[in-house]
């Protein structure tokens, strides 16, 4: 018989495992080797990160200095020797003060503790010993004489420390120096390993972080300041010990430190206070809670409003978490890195609609309560049914105006004059088109009012649409009723004219004659505006605008762009006007065309997504004027509206002249 063979005990194992195994076991050994490395490195490290967010922090500024004219290189070291000189400065100016202050500091304490414990024992029948505290206060007060005595035998080690300290320094100056003079050079280099698109958003990422980081720092240091100095006045006026480092506490801890720095920082100098002088900490605790209140409402929303959009919750969890990874500085630079990974993930991160559920509705409105039937409501709903009555009968209310000789008429008066044949209006009057009047400019400086608090960009917004709505007939006064008899409109002063040969138009304020009547609009005037009536509604407006811009009646507007089309003779605003003003950084050119690029990419977007375009041609004045950088926003306002992100079409602009029109789209495109 022939011999059977053994069974398979296992299957053959496939050719992929090994691989895999040996796969996994090179990427484990390289992190384990990076990990190695980091912790060898992490002093260069962070070094680098912290150089890094500085330079973040300071380009603005060198920017700035080589839009005026300076080389990057020497505007770089202007600003840092500008920022170490008044760092110096405020340590020599710190710390021989306060190691005075904290010397009498310690020696007050036990004062204030026993003055704390009777206190107590009086007010509360409590006793507080206060032995140990002021035992340990003495031992510290000795250590500190101990180590001023034995300072050459620590001055091996202290020097060490220092030296440490000054190398970093200067590794950190020297990486953000290298960092913001070859910004360029350094963003250029990345950019060319990068196709188009990718360069697009390698750019934006660090304009985002430029804008995040250096609005953060500069916003908070101008309010650091602003505090620290309203709060040291304080102490002086109210004779607090120790007022200048508890202002510059209040004005770091404050601002620097989210959400608990607030408390923090007002609790030290509450407490100093109560120890010398319970009114005082009561007077400090009322400044504090008023300036707090400003600052929110007032100083921190301009100041911040376009550089930090951060949560409260996300800004306290980055403080913590930074804190915990690199201490003081990590905390320093954990709020910025916060909001540019917010904005990169508001970039990134698709939305889709929310549908409606009691569990994410927010600010729900209460339901509506029953009207009450109190004495005040009937006696208000009386009133309001006896005007009606009134006017229903009599008509509106009288209106008086100067009639013959100076002397003050009303409607009343001059609708009976009407009834007599007199040139009266019957029915509507010209007083009735006054009051009218009247109420569009309460209605304009209504929106006058909102736009100076909605800011620059509410503003222009504002005056855009009044523009646009310029024609509702706001601005009658004076002028004929538009809809009735021209023959029988009256002027601004002196009776009703019988047969008035021309009209009387108000423009910039003054009066004067406008043109003769259409006769071709029929005996009623036709109803409609005028060119004379446009162009001095236009001209108030116009005349107007500066003053909304400018926040307050009489101030100098905050933008140049008035000033630009007065010198050009211009009665618009012009491509020339706009290209000027967005050189000079003039915010509110900016804005406009901030909203204009980000209307035109959902728009070309549209059509892309309906039409399949091979190729989108930008041009026009301003397309000709801010050239390619315009054109590349234009396309990346575009890309996340795109139904099919591959299918992307060319965005040019026009390089041909005279040329720039259909035909010229024609050969550019086919080129």
């Amino acid at each position: 018989m022939a011999q059977e063979e053994p069974p398979a005990t296992a299957a053959a194992m496939p050719p992929w495992i090994n691989r895999l195994i040996i796969t996994i076991i090179l990427w484990a050994a390289l992190a384990l080797l990076a990990y190695s490395a980091l912790r060898e490195l992490r002093g260069l490290v962070s070094n680098l990160v912290i150089a890094l967010f500085l330079s973040f922090a300071l380009e603005p500024a060198v920017n700035w200095l080589h839009r005026h004219g300076w080389r990057r290189g020497l505007a770089t070291g202007a600003v840092l020797f500008s920022l170490f000189v008044t760092g110096l400065i405020l340590i020599g100016l710190m710390i021989p003060i306060l190691v005075k202050e904290i010397g009498q500091f310690i020696q007050a304490v036990p004062g204030w503790l026993d003055r704390l414990s009777r206190f107590t024992k009086k007010c509360c029948n409590a006793d507080i010993s206060t032995a140990h505290l002021t035992q340990q206060l003495q031992g510290a007060k000795s250590d500190v004489t101990k180590f001023a005595a034995n300072i050459a035998g620590n001055l091996l080690g202290f020097g060490v420390k220092v030296l440490s300290a000054v190398f970093n320094l200067l590794t950190i100056g020297l990486f953000t120096f290298y960092f913001v003079t070859d910004g360029p050079r350094i963003r250029r280099s990345i950019c060319s390993l990068l196709p188009p698109q990718r360069q697009r958003e390698v750019l934006w990422a660090w304009e985002t972080a430029i804008d995040k980081t250096g609005g953060y720092f500069y916003s908070r240091l101008l309010l650091a300041i602003i505090n620290g100095s309203l709060m040291f006045v304080v102490l002086l006026v109210l004779g607090v010990p120790f007022a200048l480092p508890l202002a510059v506490f209040e004005g770091l801890v404050a601002e620097f430190i989210p959400i608990f720095g607030t408390y923090l920082a007002g609790a030290a100098p509450i407490l100093v206070a109560l120890a010398d002088k319970p009114i005082n900490a009561l007077i400090l605790f009322i400044y504090i809670t008023i300036y707090q209140q400003i600052e929110n409402a007032v100083l921190s929303p301009r100041l911040s409003a376009r550089t930090m959009e951060l949560n409260a919750g996300i800004a306290f969890g980055a403080a913590i978490a930074g804190g915990s990874i690199g201490g003081i500085v990590g905390a320093f630079l954990a709020l910025p890195a916060a909001a540019v990974i917010q904005a990169f993930a508001g970039n990134y991160i698709k939305r889709y609609e929310v549908m409606d559920s009691a569990l994410t509705t927010i600010d729900a409105p209460p339901p509506p309560r029953a009207p009450r039937n109190t004495l005040w409501s009937r006696y208000q709903a009386r009133r309001k049914r006896t005007a009606t009555q009134s006017e229903t009968r009599d008509g509106p209310g009288p209106h008086t105006t100067d009639g013959p000789g100076g002397r003050r008429l009303s409607d009343r008066r001059y609708r009976a004059d009407g009834a007599r044949g007199r040139g009266g209006i019957a029915g509507r009057s010209c007083g009735d088109r006054d009051r009218d009047a009247g109420r569009g400019r309460r209605e304009r400086g209504h929106r006058l009012a909102l736009a100076e608090r909605a800011g620059l960009r509410g503003a222009c917004r504002a005056w855009t649409a009044h523009l646009a709505g310029a024609r509702r007939g706001s601005g009658d006064a004076g002028q004929r009723c538009p809809g009735g008899d021209p023959r029988r409109a009256r002027t601004r002063r002196g009776p009703p004219l019988p047969e008035p040969p021309r009209r009387v138009l108000r423009h910039r304020g003054r009066w004067r004659a406008g043109a003769r009547r259409d006769s071709s609009r029929g005996p009623r005037g036709g109803g409609g505006d005028r060119p004379h009536d446009r162009e001095g509604r236009r001209a108030d407006v116009l005349r107007r605008a500066p003053r909304a811009l400018g926040g307050v009646r009489g101030a100098r507007p905050e933008t140049i762009l008035f000033d630009l089309m007065q010198r050009r003779g211009r009665t618009g605003l012009s491509s020339g006007v706009i290209a000027t003003a967005m050189e000079k950084k003039d915010k509110v050119a900016v804005s406009l065309v901030d909203d204009a690029v980000w209307a035109l990419g959902i728009a070309l977007a549209s059509a892309q997504n309906l039409l399949d375009l091979e190729a989108i041609i930008i041009g026009g004045g301003l397309g000709d004027r801010l050239g390619q950088p315009f054109i590349d926003r234009i396309a990346a306002a575009m890309e996340p509206r795109l139904f099919v992100p591959d299918n992307r079409p060319k965005v040019l602009g026009t390089e041909l002249g005279d040329l720039s029109g259909a035909i010229g789209a024609a050969v550019l495109a086919g080129g």
